[in-house]
């Protein structure tokens, strides 16, 4: 593939002013925004300062042309992890770059080096903390295999645990104090499941190969873009190269709940996403995410939220009012 070389600093740039964050309900919470070139690309990026050296980054971009730009890192400790789309990294000294996507994430540890990031003309959604030097430092130093006085780049194993560290980033309502807390949490959470899972090799479930840990995961990915009308079991068995049982059976041991589970859990996340963003109806909302009947998906809102859809959309555009007044 064909990259245009850009220059990182040419349209990437902060601004300490947040204005109109509507995008996600992490942007509520930043301290920097990310301006981007619209010429280049397209989307938006944020940055959480959390502490001292410990942060969090959140981009959503979609470059016009397949781009690549390098960048100084300097005392740069943490992981990357890619939501959409997939990102490659050259690193100074090896000649194959690093594959991110859903299934790898990467884990750092860089004193001081050029990077080349090279994005493709797709969306591309990630999100990646840093931790300050002695955290991160204190972390590795058990094991004999990484030496802490030299740059670190580990691909990581991604597994369900992560990716629900990562979404319950994005769901908190938590006060804005409360939550800077709460995120330094899953930040350390987040190091730890990563470390682990680089420092041991990944247990596939009991009696699971890697196919079938890579068939759940296609299966699961089905099921969140097909949400609206997804397929059957049988249909869902077919696609994915397994038997609905296999399916079943792995799907709870991955997950730790069912196909339906995993679905309407899916569902009610989304809801309430597309509710608090208040440009859609309930009973737009309710269809979007696969109910024929809004009674029936009022009632099942209502068990995971405490509240009705129509209130929860109202106390968020009050919420959404005031935050910006």
């Amino acid at each position: 593939m064909r990259y245009v070389d850009r220059c990182a600093q040419s349209f990437f740039k902060m601004c300490d002013v947040l204005e109109n964050i509507d995008e996600h309900r992490l942007a509520e919470y930043a301290t920097t925004k990310v301006e981007l070139d619209e010429s280049m690309c397209l989307g938006s990026g944020y940055i959480l300062e959390l502490a001292p050296d410990m942060t969090i980054t959140f981009s959503d971009v979609t470059f016009k042309t397949p781009t690549r730009f390098k960048e100084k890192a300097l005392d740069y400790f943490g992981a990357c992890l890619v939501l959409e789309g997939e990102v490659n990294i050259q690193i100074p000294g090896q000649n194959a770059a690093l594959i991110l996507n859903k299934e790898k994430a990467l884990f750092f540890v860089c004193h001081e080096g050029e990077l080349e990031f090279r994005y493709q003309d797709k969306r591309t959604k990630f999100i990646n903390f840093c931790v300050p030097k002695e955290m991160m430092k204190n972390l590795i130093c058990d094991n004999q295999d990484l030496d802490f006085s030299v740059n670190q780049f580990e691909q990581v194993q991604v597994t369900s645990d992560i990716v629900k560290a990562v979404e319950e980033i994005f769901r908190s309502k938590l006060s804005k104090a409360a939550n800077n807390l709460y995120l330094q949490g899953k930040v350390l959470e987040l190091l730890a499941l990563l470390y682990h899972n680089m420092k041991h090799e990944v247990t596939i479930c009991c009696g699971m190969t890697h196919r079938d840990m890579d068939c759940i995961q296609h299966a699961a990915r089905i099921i969140e873009e097909q949400m609206e009308s997804p397929p059957s079991l049988l249909e869902l068995s077919r696609q994915i190269g397994i038997n609905d049982n296999k399916l079943k059976k792995n799907f709870k041991l991955v997950f730790g709940e069912t196909v339906y589970g995993f679905l309407s859990n899916k569902r009610m996340i989304r809801a309430g996403d597309l509710l608090a963003d208040g440009e859609l109806s309930v009973q737009e909302v309710a269809n979007l995410v696969g109910f024929k009947h809004v009674g029936h998906f009022s009632k099942k809102f209502k068990e995971q939220y405490l509240c009705s859809p129509r209130y929860y959309r109202r106390k968020s555009a009050q919420a959404n009012y005031l935050q910006g007044h």
